[in-house]
């Protein structure tokens, strides 16, 4: 499998804004003392396509995040404080950055084919995801 380059910035994406909402994400992991993440650093991702499916997944997190820090909001005296950096990545832009990123997605991907390899590219990366926690709890059982 190759890893394949891609142009966040030729996709009109703002790669500046997006890609550092990985280091927020390992410093809210830190601050909370919660699991110890071993991601690779790249991830094999065989074309544009799959790409924008792991990034509809991560901003799919963020767009998510907002709901998630009402609740730790909400919750604050029971749970204490929280980090929550990733999750309010973009702040008030939230809205506005999701909007911009359906739209690629939309330009990207007219073709039936190509949308079938976006969804490939999010089943992976939530599979990515979701195989931290199943590490992290078959390991405390």
């Amino acid at each position: 499998m190759a890893v394949f380059a891609f142009d966040l910035e030729a996709m009109g994406l703002a790669p500046a804004r997006r890609l550092v909402k990985r280091h927020w994400l390992a410093r809210d992991l830190t601050a909370a003392g919660s699991l110890t993440v071993d991601v690779p650093q790249r991830i094999s991702i065989n074309d544009v396509f799959e790409a924008i499916g792991h990034l509809y997944v991560a901003e799919g997190a963020t767009m998510g995040g907002r709901h998630v820090v009402r609740l730790m909001e909400r919750h604050r005296a029971s749970l204490g404080h929280l980090p929550n950096a990733y999750f309010s990545a973009y702040a008030s832009a939230t809205g506005t950055m999701w909007r911009e990123f359906i739209g690629v997605l939309e330009t990207m991907t007219p073709s039936a084919q190509e949308r079938e390899r976006v969804v490939e590219g999010a089943c992976r990366a939530f599979d990515l995801y979701l195989g931290q926690f199943e590490r992290r709890y078959d390991r405390a059982s």
